[in-house]
């Protein structure tokens, strides 16, 4: 069966929501970038956006990897690794930011069925698999695999209000 809708252009999609000229003036504001550089800041960002997916592991030698794949240049590994800054760190949060009050902003009307309604609140319980050393403080219910786990209770707005609360516990408490 053929497809009779456009494609999604996703990186359309992404460049709307996080502009190169964005990227670079925020980057300058927040001290990540001084100077134009062989590993570009736009670049790079995307790379630790979208790279955390590609190998086995998540290292910072594979974001490494998945930015030379990205922009076909080979960067000397101190050059890359010397990028990750407390200004990085700065602006990565700063960019978080920034997209999380922009979905949140957004005033969505429920229609049909769910017009009464204010709010869809939805509840989840993701349980997440540690080392077991986290024994002690995240204990895990199936101790026969798994010695250390932790559980994310987070009761959201899906309108795009955001997180109502959000509580880490281990994976024995129930809430």
């Amino acid at each position: 069966m053929t497809r009779t809708a456009d494609p999604i252009d996703v990186r359309a999609r992404l460049k709307r929501l996080l502009p190169d000229k964005h990227i670079i003036d925020l980057a300058a504001e927040t001290g990540a970038v001084r100077r134009k550089r062989r590993i570009g800041i736009v670049p790079l960002v995307w790379a630790l956006v979208l790279g955390f997916g590609t190998g086995r592991s998540r290292t910072i030698a594979g974001l490494r990897r998945a930015f030379e794949q990205a922009t076909g240049t080979d960067v000397v590994a101190s050059a890359f690794y010397d990028r990750f800054t407390p200004a990085l760190a700065k602006l990565l949060r700063e960019l978080c930011k920034e997209l999380i009050d922009g979905v949140c902003r957004e005033d969505v009307a429920m229609h049909g069925l769910l017009m009464p309604f204010k709010a869809l609140l939805v509840a989840d319980s993701t349980v997440i698999r540690l080392h077991d050393k986290l024994k002690r403080s995240f204990k895990a219910c199936r101790t026969n695999h798994t010695l250390a786990a932790l559980k994310a209770h987070v009761v959201m707005n899906v309108l795009g209000a955001g997180p109502c609360s959000v509580k880490i516990t281990s994976e024995r408490v129930h809430a």
